[in-house]
């Protein structure tokens, strides 16, 4: 097993059964530098059992779902660890000086992930046979270093009809769109013939996933397609409503 796959795999297991330590990993068993950052910083260490507890949180809340729902919450939170801490690690620019740089961006990382499993677990603890009201704001987190991020705004605004914006990018390229979709049974699609553009939204209380057709006029290589969580219930602010 690979440095970073092992301690994905350790954080993971002691975020589920609260095996908390200096960090929610062996530190003892640090071995790369950004392991070894997080030990040696207090606040860096605190902050990373705040998010283990957060997930431990998400998980029990999400105990209650269907199993797919539940693996969603937890590969999403594997590929976290995996790719978006290690980012950190993997910018020679950031990285170079790790303390402090190296340390504010994997202070800031964590903060955006407990923030989020935090609005996931409240969200994910509402009865399933609810209407689901997409108004709010998603994230999605990353699958790969290299994939960038996405966010997602939506306003359901008029009985069913809910506005809603895309903003994507894959570290390099950016694309964006905006428009209105018709939500029925948690389900809506969103198309337009003229940029090439079909969106289909499936949403839950603290997820929507996404699947794109064509290219949207979107930058090389720019895809909203993912597993977006539930950072915010507030109204956004939508361009072109």
């Amino acid at each position: 097993m690979s440095k970073v796959s092992w301690v994905v795999s350790v954080m993971v297991t002691a975020a589920g059964t609260g095996m908390l330590s200096a960090a929610s990993f062996d530190c003892a068993k640090a071995t790369t530098a950004i392991e070894k950052l997080i030990c040696s910083n207090p606040a860096l260490s605190k902050a990373d059992e705040v998010m283990a507890a957060a997930y431990k949180k998400a998980t029990l809340a999400a105990a209650n779902l269907p199993a797919a729902e539940q693996d969603d919450l937890k590969q999403d939170q594997l590929a976290w660890l995996k790719n978006r801490v290690a980012e950190c690690s993997g910018n020679p620019e950031v990285f170079g000086d790790p303390a402090p740089r190296g340390a504010r961006c994997i202070a800031e990382q964590y903060k955006r992930r407990t923030a989020a499993l935090q609005v996931y677990a409240t969200q994910a603890a509402l009865d399933p046979s609810q209407p689901v009201n997409p108004t709010g704001t998603f994230d999605e987190f990353g699958i790969c270093v290299s994939c960038g991020e996405g966010r997602l705004k939506f306003d359901l605004h008029r009985h069913d009809k809910v506005a809603f914006s895309v903003e994507v990018n894959n570290g390099k390229n950016l694309g964006d769109t905006s428009g209105e979709f018709t939500l029925e049974d948690h389900v809506a699609v969103y198309t337009d013939d003229e940029s090439d553009c079909s969106l289909t939204f499936r949403f839950t209380h603290a997820t929507v996933k996404v699947e794109q057709k064509g290219d949207c006029d979107f930058g090389v290589g720019v895809r909203a397609d993912g597993f977006y969580l539930k950072t915010s219930n507030a109204v956004p602010k939508i361009s072109d409503q």
